[in-house]
């Protein structure tokens, strides 16, 4: 037989570690031998593959839906002899595919290609539907959407179509922003502690199993990683400030960088750069009974190009770039002491939640502010650093005026699209920025509703 040839599919539905092949299979120079397949039994739709090669060599796991268009491949192995890839991508209750790929001096070896069935993930998890456009158009890749309703939180990976790929949490997780570990193999989430001015931090692998949780002191509403050991942190700062009244705590808001070794240092803080204005002080915080609360910063985005960290604080309508190095502020944009501003007397940024490079600027999503009754909308700005002025050069809202006084945020994706979450309102859109065009709307059923949203690609790091 040519050792090249595909062998026959094997079908297979796994609830425990099974051995496919205990025979040695030559394909090419590599040989492939005691393949075994583990499904994990938190979250049905992830498998581990482990195999031996005859000789040490490079491997990975090339892996898809079987009919589908997306293919994943698992990060390349050392050189080794005794190999395990993790898949992640496959929908839940979906047929998958899979083939061993070794790699000796730069040439490719590929093993039989065998089939899986994935389990279906908790019947509690809120899934999305499709309600409006062509999934089918959609950006390809996967969508990091945790996802709440009343006391139970999720965070998932569902894919472009909206189906479910990955997930993990229910009553025991309080969260609302998740990001993928830097060494593609897993997730990290905060989980918020109740009644506390304190969140947590805690690592889950892609098999559903806990690593590490850490409590981070003072922190609230977002965080963001500089590598899977350290991580920028948005938390309280409150301090005494005089008003026509008398003094008062006013609780602000600054930038922590922690450490998973218990290090902890502050990068920057709002206090430093604006000046409270009593105009735009809330009520009592319930977080810090006795202050008052002011800039109720919300979203942390690292540009890694540029090290840089972009932020919003919502109720001052400000956004901010931040030298991640040193904590100067780059520039500072809307609000009654933002550098840059509106040519016009219409407020560049409305409660903003979310600030996203581009190619030209920046994607943020407004809010909008309630008691004006505004319809929550996404817009592109460009800054313009010789008159220092912040011009809207695109805007989406949806043509049902959703007002998103929770959450909600905008990301820039390829070709001219743009991923526009309405958070609260449980709806998710694919916007054509050139056309105005819902390109793929998916709905949760109110109550439920999406969290911090951001279009991931695939979980893995890019093979080389």
């Amino acid at each position: 037989m040519n050792s090249r040839m595909l062998l026959p599919l094997l079908s297979l539905s796994l609830f425990a570690c099974t051995d496919i092949k205990r025979g040695e299979e030559i394909v090419g120079s590599v040989g492939f031998e005691d393949i075994e397949l583990e499904q994990s039994t938190v979250v049905p739709t992830v498998f581990a593959v482990r195999w031996q090669t005859t000789e040490p060599v490079e491997s990975f796991v090339r892996f898809g839906e079987v009919g589908g268009a997306m293919i994943f491949e698992t990060p390349v192995l050392d050189v080794a002899s005794e190999h395990e890839g993790i898949m992640v991508g496959v929908p839940e209750v979906s047929e998958g595919w899979f083939e061993l790929v070794g790699v000796k001096d730069g040439v490719e070896s590929t093993s039989s290609r065998y089939e899986f069935s994935t389990g279906q993930l908790s019947a509690d998890i809120p899934r999305p539907r499709t309600v409006l456009g062509d999934s089918s158009r959609a950006t390809p890749g996967l969508i990091l959407a945790p996802i709440a309703l009343d006391m139970k939180r999720w965070t998932t990976l569902m894919d472009h179509h909206g189906r479910m790929v990955w997930a993990w949490g229910g009553d025991h997780l309080d969260t609302q922003r998740a990001r993928m570990t830097q060494d593609g193999k897993g997730v990290i989430m905060m989980d918020r502690i109740q009644n506390s001015k304190d969140i947590e931090l805690v690592r889950v692998d892609f098999f559903g199993d806990e690593v590490w949780r850490i409590t981070l002191a003072d922190s609230h509403h977002d965080f963001a990683l500089i590598t899977d050991e350290s991580f920028l942190v948005m938390g309280y700062d409150v301090r005494e400030a005089q008003l026509s009244s008398g003094p008062r705590l006013i609780m602000g808001d600054q930038i922590f960088q922690y450490g998973l070794d218990g290090s902890r240092s502050t990068l920057w803080s709002v206090w430093d750069h604006v000046e409270v204005d009593e105009a735009s002080l809330g009520g009592e915080s319930m977080e810090v009974p006795g202050s008052l609360g002011w800039s109720h910063g919300n979203y942390l985005y690292l540009d890694r190009d540029k090290d840089q960290v972009l932020t919003t604080m919502r109720d001052i309508n400000m956004a901010f770039a931040i030298d991640r190095q040193n904590g100067e502020v780059l520039w500072s944009m809307g609000g009654q002491q933002g550098e840059f501003q509106a040519p016009n007397p219409t407020p560049i940024l409305k409660y903003p939640h979310s600030v996203w490079p581009t190619e030209t600027g920046f994607t943020v999503f407004n809010q909008g502010i309630i008691q004006e009754s505004d319809c929550s909308w996404a817009a592109h700005i460009e800054l313009d650093e010789a008159t220092l002025s912040a011009k809207e050069t695109w805007s989406y809202s949806s043509p049902t005026c959703y007002q998103t006084y929770y959450l909600g945020n905008a990301q820039p994706l390829i070709e001219d699209r743009t991923l526009v979450s309405f958070g609260k309102v449980g709806v998710l859109d694919e916007i054509s920025t050139g056309t105005g065009e819902t390109i793929v709307r998916h709905s949760l059923d109110i109550p439920a509703e999406f969290l911090y949203v951001e279009h991931i690609g695939g979980v893995y790091p890019a093979n080389p």
